[in-house]
């Protein structure tokens, strides 16, 4: 089987993940994004967000653009957008947003994710979870195929 049916049949196998919880702190209740689906597995994707919870609150700068952008591409709901727009203090927004992301964020949006980085002057932040995702990959292939 070569590589690139690996990584296809990845794709199919973890597209549409769902996780109703990031490291126990943030709420059970599935959000109203109509993109959530409930399959306990999580893509490759969303497993490098929840990895870095903490590096994405404290590294990310305002999320009101990213949010914006998020939402004009469909990956946030407006609903979504007003829980995370909400708050006063940025790190809450921050919060919110990364918990939104983990729970939204899959195979397909990610890199509309990293587009939206990029777009707000974040490249660095983009760089790394690129490099995250690679890496992540070429571990489950190995794993997989051992």
């Amino acid at each position: 089987m070569e590589l690139n049916e690996l990584l296809n049949g990845r794709d199919a196998m973890w597209k549409g993940s769902n996780i109703n919880a990031v490291r126990g702190r943030f709420s059970s209740q599935e959000t109203p994004s109509t993109r959530v689906i409930s399959q306990n597995v999580m893509s490759p994707e969303q497993d490098i967000l929840k990895e870095n919870v903490d590096f994405l609150i404290t590294s990310l700068k305002s999320v009101d653009s990213l949010t914006v952008i998020l939402f004009k591409a469909k990956v946030i709901s407006q609903v979504d957008r007003k829980e995370i727009l909400q708050s006063r203090e940025e790190k809450e927004r921050k919060e919110v947003f990364v918990e939104k992301l983990t729970t939204l964020v899959d195979s397909a949006t990610f890199g509309t994710f990293l587009d939206a980085l990029q777009k707000t002057g974040q490249e660095e932040l983009s760089e790394s979870l690129k490099k995250q995702l690679g890496m992540h990959q070429v571990a489950q292939h190995v794993a997989w195929l051992s």
